[in-house]
């Protein structure tokens, strides 16, 4: 079966049940269909080409309305299509960023449902400064290398793994992550939705990143 043909199928299946709940609701409902989705193709290079866009054809079935809600943002980043992902940024950007810190996630565990095994994405050494907003405050950081899926950070002190933070990253804009390790001046983050193109060893966004 094709990824078109796959995605009609679940947007046909999901589009109904999905209108009759509010945001939080269909982020977790979302969880269960990638599950499933995941399952069905059985591949995680087959998964990571549907999953995006059936999140864009589910966003579009129930008419595309304007951001207003941390889990609908989370939703919207996860679409294939980009006028979804700046519509989510543009929310999370303008919101007051250590109460984006503080928000309860949107998923209890680390499920195939949205962040495929993120250590496997290719790491990306970096030298840019970053703005991290962590319990209330905001601390200028250095980032040491970046992935779809995460990035390690330096210059961040008093974060402990499970606590949750809002990252500014040059090109890509407003991320939600959490820290899941701690060594000497160095966290490790994995980001609640992926960076919708690889990052470039770079200094400064990419052009690719720049034209989004």
């Amino acid at each position: 079966m094709d990824i078109k043909t796959l995605v009609n199928e679940y947007r046909t299946a999901w589009e109904g049940t999905l209108r009759g709940l509010n945001w939080p609701e269909r982020l977790r409902k979302l969880d269960e269909i990638h599950a499933e989705l995941y399952k069905r193709v059985g591949n995680e290079i087959a998964f990571r080409r549907a999953s995006p866009e059936l999140v864009a054809e589910l966003i579009r079935g129930l008419g595309q309305p304007p951001v207003n809600s941390l889990a609908q943002a989370r939703i919207y980043a996860n679409s294939g299509d980009p006028r979804h992902r700046r519509a989510s940024e543009k929310y999370m950007a303008q919101q007051p960023l250590g109460e984006l810190a503080r928000e309860t996630p949107g998923y209890s565990d680390d499920t195939p449902a949205y962040w495929v095994d993120r250590r496997r994405h290719r790491r990306v050494p970096q030298g840019c400064p970053v703005s991290l907003w962590a319990h209330g405050r905001r601390t200028e950081c250095a980032m040491r290398d970046l992935s779809r899926g995460g990035a390690a950070v330096e210059d961040c002190d008093g974060l402990n793994p499970g606590d949750r933070v809002s990252v500014r990253i040059p090109g890509f804009g407003m991320k939600l992550a959490a820290v899941v390790r701690t060594r000497v001046n160095r966290i490790g983050l994995a980001f609640e939705s992926q960076l919708p193109w690889e990052p470039r060893p770079a200094t400064q966004p990419s052009p690719m990143a720049q034209a989004h």
